[in-house]
């Protein structure tokens, strides 16, 4: 039991925050895919620790998601929309939350993308002041690093983007990107 309250406190979930912090550092070291996907949940559900006899997986501990019992509409059963691949990846240290898809899973990296859910109210929303401006919107799709990949306030278009492989399009256009890249 002390192993697993010790390593509970090792692990420090992704937020939009994190993603923003992980896209710049990640872009002033010049990591490479496998070395960003480190910084995602992903790698959370990855990590497994031999104590002895017991083996102990960091996908077995809580996520929390009570923590947004004063949400004002159910994000839960709009993400069960998405379907079956979709994971609520919502944590308690997150400003929103969220559902993740993994893209691509290897044997070193993993590729997911999060669907962040903010509150209707937005005086409620911990980016009133974004939201206010536009500059952040009710739901907000993005990539690995925090890229985005669709903003909207409309649920209908959010779904509509996803339903049309809008995830699965950008991945591959990425991925292509990079096999012909002749800099890196």
């Amino acid at each position: 039991m002390q192993l697993k309250q010790y390593f509970q406190g090792l692990v420090r979930p992704f937020s939009r925050i994190n993603a923003l912090v992980a896209k710049q550092t990640s872009a002033l070291l010049g990591m490479h895919s496998a070395g960003k996907s480190m910084s995602s949940q992903a790698c959370v559900r990855l990590v497994k620790i031999q104590y002895g006899d017991q083996e102990l997986i960091m996908s077995d501990y809580p996520r929390y998601q009570g923590v947004f019992t004063d949400f004002d509409y159910d994000y839960i059963e709009l993400g069960e929309q998405l379907g079956n691949k979709w994971t609520n990846t919502t944590w308690k240290n997150n400003s929103c939350p969220s559902f993740g898809i993994c893209i691509k899973e290897g044997e070193y990296a993993e590729v997911w993308y999060s669907l962040w859910f903010d509150y209707k109210d937005i005086y409620k929303s911990e980016f009133t002041e974004h939201r206010n401006k536009g500059s952040m919107k009710r739901f907000e799709l993005t990539d690995e690093m925090g890229n985005y990949l669709l903003q909207t306030d409309n649920w209908e278009d959010m779904k509509k983007f996803i339903e049309a492989d809008g995830v699965k399009k950008h991945y591959d256009n990425i991925e292509e990107e990079r096999a012909t890249d002749t800099d890196g």
